[in-house]
């Protein structure tokens, strides 16, 4: 059979402040192997800004990476649980790294009164 992942720590949509720490905690199971650790749960920052690629945070059920050794902005970690035999299973949450607000853009249109002309003149 095939492996399980899942993240508890931290969950979807979570700001971490710029001198904060990045927590994570997970878990995978296979039918054959049973709990998986160490090596066999792999975790990684996924991101597009400033430009694709990814960071491998770690391994195991549990890790703190500080905020700062991380790029600021909306990435994705990754849980990645994989079994004796090389079966591979995923788990992710999207979190804010630096607390940018990324994740809750500010609908800001910079209108003050209403007033188109005054927001173009003064961009």
């Amino acid at each position: 059979g095939y492996p399980l992942a899942s993240i508890e720590v931290p969950v979807n949509g979570i700001a971490v402040p710029p001198d904060g720490v990045l927590r994570l905690r997970g878990d995978g199971w296979d039918p054959e192997d049973g709990m998986l650790d160490g090596p066999r749960l792999e975790w990684t920052a996924e991101f597009t800004d400033p430009f694709p690629g990814h960071d491998l945070l770690g391994f195991g059920e549990s890790l703190e990476t500080p905020a700062r050794a991380l790029l600021p902005g909306c990435q994705e970690i990754v849980l990645t649980a994989t079994d004796s035999v090389g079966n591979h299973a995923y788990d992710s949450v999207t979190v804010d790294v630096g607390d940018t607000g990324c994740l809750h853009p500010i609908f800001d249109d910079g209108f003050e009164g209403g007033n188109l002309s005054s927001w173009s003149s003064s961009r």
